[in-house]
């Protein structure tokens, strides 16, 4: 009723079935996210932005791109040929990379070595990993 004084408990919380006013503040938590579908990953668009990016199919992974989160498939397979000059490495693959859009470079320890922008041409790419290492026995793990 309009003007009652209302009771509340040793906690300050308080009973009623409709409450109308101004909400001001962040929730501490949250139980659920509207807007999306089911198996839909959410994730930071820009600050205070929250997105979803719908799910792939089975065996797909979540890649970061420049232009939000998308979709793709991991490939991971044993460098085949190796050819170098200074900090460059020009890699040869056995299938084509020309629509990954994240190429890493990881030793045989599982240590990544490259993770920047790496020239691809059809089944080779260049690699600088900023050193004259070998990558004779490195995996190469990029994502399509």
């Amino acid at each position: 009723t309009y003007s009652t004084i209302v009771a509340r408990d040793a906690s300050g919380n308080f009973t009623a079935s409709t409450i109308t006013g101004t909400l001001s503040g962040t929730a501490s938590t949250a139980t659920n996210l509207t807007g999306t579908t089911i198996g839909s990953v959410p994730y930071q668009s820009a600050s205070g932005v929250t997105s979803f990016s719908e799910g792939g199919s089975v065996g797909d992974v979540l890649i970061r791109t420049s232009g939000g989160m998308v979709w793709g498939t991991e490939v991971s397979e044993t460098l085949s040929q190796v050819s170098e000059s200074g900090n460059n490495h020009t890699v040869t693959l056995s299938n084509s990379i020309l629509s990954s859009t994240m190429i890493k470079v990881y030793d045989s320890s599982g240590n990544k070595i490259a993770n920047s922008k790496i020239t691809a041409s059809g089944t080779s790419v260049i690699v600088n990993t900023g050193s004259n290492s070998d990558l004779s026995n490195y995996e190469f793990v990029y994502y399509k």
